[in-house]
């Protein structure tokens, strides 16, 4: 039985949680509980979390029951790989045993094939030899069933005959937009106590179309910082789109602009992470043979850790000026060995050795163990022996999860007592097809892979990305054949129904696409062009002014009518200035010295900003004063005493703790701003720790003082009469040094910021002469930064230089505008210089 309503959609669902005799099967456990959620909220009333259930619990009440086990992914491979190695498959049309040499390309497409094979008699119009060969994998894989007592669920038929649930009338919400419901009753057939609920749309929904997917970006984020201006709740919007893994990046890219938190609901594809992306050099390294290319794209591969980049840089350099094409495989017979030997580069010599051992020993796996173990030996000789321990969560929780998908598969061949050559391979074919789902996830604006998200209501839903090619959605029976390799199968299309359901997915929804997207020139989906539902977007940014930008009107509007005088960017010399007549800081000196103009510009000279102004869309100074205040919070609980190891978890949570505290206490934030300072660094701040109190297993990991004692936050150095800084912290280790830390919001490459805290501070040494490290900690790389002895002796005669710079320009009246690329790239007062555009 099926009844359709119109747009009283969310009446009807909660209509009929109101009554006690019904239950509501959504698409996924996600919707149920959103819909449970939301009518707690707007009723005002309790209800049993039984009462919306997700499809994968309703089907279980039907399926049979079997005391075998379920044959799973790992099963399948095995069985695969296996069936090929036999040499004597009897295949023809999918794979031929005279393909052997080439058998890993075919395992994971007959591993995908299995499942689906369970409806072969029920399609017709297949070749006589293509339907031989299905016949025959499919009969030979349930003799591999049979013999490990294994059955594979794909296969079992749902019945009401197995119905194991109480008397209860079940609702299909969503059923004609839902192709595993829609196949779950195919199998179940008319039963009376299982109803459906849709809704009808009697007019298209708009479309937008714009010209580029950057114009509709844009577009998307103007609306999204207008809602933000309007105090609109990150849990009150959605955005969903077909092209996620296309647009992932630009979506983090723009959200960091306009400081609007994103939270990723989708998983993750494994060969785009760090980890996975690492795999596969390895992998490529084999199958290239330790290629010129390889090598390189491995050992430059800035987003690893490397343990020594020095020596990975000097292998390429060293190949590059010998025209050395690669390595080899081959224990004997290898050119770069060869080369490196004669020419007496004996650290490069040994690592490219040891490398190569390893990766040859990596080849040889032959059960999952012993490449865990072999992949431990190379890992630790790339990255240092903390492998991925140290990496960012996100990271290190990938590469978790691939070693126990890795473990999964060891434990399937011991279970059934085989072996597998070429494991490695195997497995790097095969987690292609994997997806990672994160475990936290940030706050922020939720964002779904469209279709799974189709039922969610809330007040703001953007679908963007839409185009005719990416919004078909349907599946078909032995879908991995093509239409002329079989005439009749069942055939499920939901594409349309899909519109509708987005149409109606919120109070306020927005349905985009582009002529010309990131993939190429695509077009509006037909269902809205027979409809006349596509609007033309002609998107025009809307401007925003930044401080910088309103300093330059009010200047511009009171000398607009004077004669001109003395242009100072060319160089003029006017306004001279005693540098000893206020203090000289580190910005002061490193700002002369990039551009004195700039310098000129942010002194007292020029006029006031106007009172208001549109401020810019994100504000780091007030983030970085924010993530120093949790800092000295933290740090303010434990003047005086030594921080240890071993209570580190404590730590973490007071950090947690404070930040939280701070973040509720804060008026300038708001709720986006909050989410994405939380989201961004909270670990970063509770990895500081980490470093100052665990022993590197790499010695040249900056940071490591052991326990130490805090001993003052916000310090300030001052040397009369010229020069004034503040330190963030300065610590005692417990041998009696003093060690100066300062903490960056960005990269903090080291600078000679550094030099002269330590002289203000040894101007003055209150807690002790003896004076160790002094480092930047990197919130946002979360490392410490600091200088060798030798870079501290150029630092430090390079700042004098600079300081003496300084007094002769200030002196003078000399700034004139120095145009480059590091001095005009983050500018603030590039509208006010008419020199920021050059050739760089």
């Amino acid at each position: 039985m099926m009844y359709i309503i119109d747009m009283g959609f969310v009446e009807e669902i909660f209509r009929l949680l109101d009554q006690t005799d019904s239950t509501l099967v959504f698409p996924t456990e996600n919707a149920a509980r959103h819909w449970l959620c939301m009518y707690v909220r707007q009723r005002k009333a309790s209800v049993l979390a039984s009462r919306a259930i997700a499809l994968d619990s309703f089907a279980k009440l039907f399926a049979p029951v079997d005391e075998k086990k379920p044959a799973n992914k790992y099963h399948r491979l095995v069985f695969v790989s296996d069936f090929l190695s036999s040499r004597q498959t009897g295949l023809k049309y999918l794979y031929d045993d005279a393909f052997y040499p080439y058998r890993r390309r075919f395992i994971s497409f007959l591993t995908a094939v299995l499942p689906q094979l369970s409806v072969l008699e029920s399609c017709s119009g297949i070749g006589k030899t293509l339907y031989s060969d299905l016949s025959i994998l499919k009969r030979r894989y349930k003799e591999f069933l049979e013999k490990y007592g294994l059955f594979e669920p794909e296969w079992e038929k749902h019945s009401a005959d197995y119905y194991k649930g109480q008397s209860s009338d079940y609702v299909l919400v969503g059923y004609q937009g839902d192709i595993q419901m829609q196949k779950l009753m195919a199998q179940l057939g008319d039963i009376k106590s299982v109803s459906s609920l849709d809704l009808k749309v009697s007019k298209a929904p708009c479309y937008e179309h714009y010209k580029t997917q950057e114009a509709e970006l844009e577009a998307l984020f103007q609306r999204l910082q207008n809602l933000k201006k309007k105090g609109v709740s990150v849990s009150d919007i959605i955005i969903s789109t077909p092209a996620l893994d296309i647009l992932r990046q630009r979506l983090e890219k723009k959200a960091c602009e306009y400081n609007i938190p994103l939270s990723f609901m989708g998983s993750v594809d494994i060969l785009a992470t760090v980890p996975g992306r690492y795999l596969s050099s390895l992998m490529q390294c084999l199958s290239e043979r330790l290629s010129f290319h390889s090598l390189e794209s491995l050992l430059l591969n800035s987003a690893l850790g490397y343990l020594d980049m020095s020596t990975n840089r000097s292998i390429i350099r060293f190949m590059i000026d010998n025209n050395i094409q690669g390595g080899s495989l081959d224990v004997k017979d290898d050119e770069l060995i060869k080369a490196l030997s004669r020419c007496g580069l004996t650290k490069e010599l040994s690592f490219y050795k040891s490398f190569k051992s390893a990766l040859i020993s990596l080849k040889k796996s032959s059960d999952a163990d012993e490449l865990i173990r072999n992949l431990h030996v190379i890992t630790s000789l790339l990255f240092s022996s903390d492998e991925f321990n140290k990496a960012p969560h996100q990271d290190s929780d990938v590469y978790s999860f691939i070693l126990s998908q890795l473990s999964d598969l060891g434990r399937t061949l011991s279970s059934l007592g085989l072996k597998m050559d070429d494991i490695f391979g195997i497995f790097m074919d095969q987690i292609q097809r994997l997806s990672y789902v994160p475990q936290d996830k940030t706050a922020g604006i939720k964002v779904y892979r469209y279709g799974q998200d189709q039922l969610l209501y809330v007040p703001y839903h953007f679908v963007i990305g839409l185009s005719d090619a990416n919004s078909q959605t349907k599946e078909s029976d032995l879908d991995f054949l093509e239409d002329h390799e079989v005439s009749s199968r069942a055939t499920y299309d939901v594409t349309q129904k899909l519109f509708e359901y987005y149409a109606s997915s919120g109070d306020n929804v927005y349905i985009s696409g582009s002529e010309a997207s990131y993939e190429g020139s695509s077009s509006a989906p037909t269902y809205f062009i027979l409809n006349n539902a596509v609007v033309e977007k002609s998107f025009i940014p809307e401007p925003v002014f930044e401080k910088s930008d309103a300093v330059s009107f009010a200047y511009a509007s009171k000398t607009s009518f004077d004669e001109t005088g003395e242009d100072l960017a060319k160089g003029a010399s006017a306004f001279n200035r005693d540098p000893d007549s206020k203090p000289l800081s580190y910005s002061s000196i490193s700002n002369y010295v990039k551009c004195p103009y700039m310098s000129f510009v942010e002194s007292d000279y020029l006029p006031g900003a106007p009172e208001y102004f549109e401020p810019a869309q994100q504000d780091d100074s007030e983030i970085g004063s924010f993530l120093h205040s949790v800092i000295e919070g933290f740090m303010n609980l434990h003047l005086g005493e030594f921080l240890y190891p071993e209570h580190l978890d404590e730590y973490h949570s007071q950090i947690e703790k404070t930040m939280d505290r701070m973040l509720e206490q804060n008026i300038i934030f708001d709720p986006y701003m909050k989410a994405s300072i939380r989201g961004n660094y909270l670990d970063s701040l509770k990895n500081a720790l980490n470093l100052l109190l665990i022993p590197p297993k790499n010695p040249r990991t900056r940071g490591y003082v052991g326990p130490f004692k805090p001993l003052k936050n916000e310090y300030k150095l001052n040397k009369n009469p010229s020069y004034i800084g503040y330190i963030d912290t300065i610590i005692m280790d417990e041998s009696g040094k003093i060690h100066l830390l300062d903490y960056k919001k960005g990269g903090a490459d080291p600078t000679y910021q550094l030099v002269l805290y330590r002289r203000l501070y040894e101007e003055n040494p209150q807690f002790g002469s003896d004076v160790g490290e002094c480092l930047f900690y990197s919130m946002g790389k979360s490392s410490f930064r600091g200088f060798s002895s030798d870079d501290w002796l150029m630092q430090s005669q390079k700042l004098d230089e600079d300081i003496q710079r300084l007094r002769n320009g200030y002196s003078s009246g000399t700034w004139n505008a120095t145009p480059s690329k590091e001095a005009c790239q983050r500018c603030k007062e590039r509208s006010i210089c008419r020199r920021r555009f050059n050739l760089q």
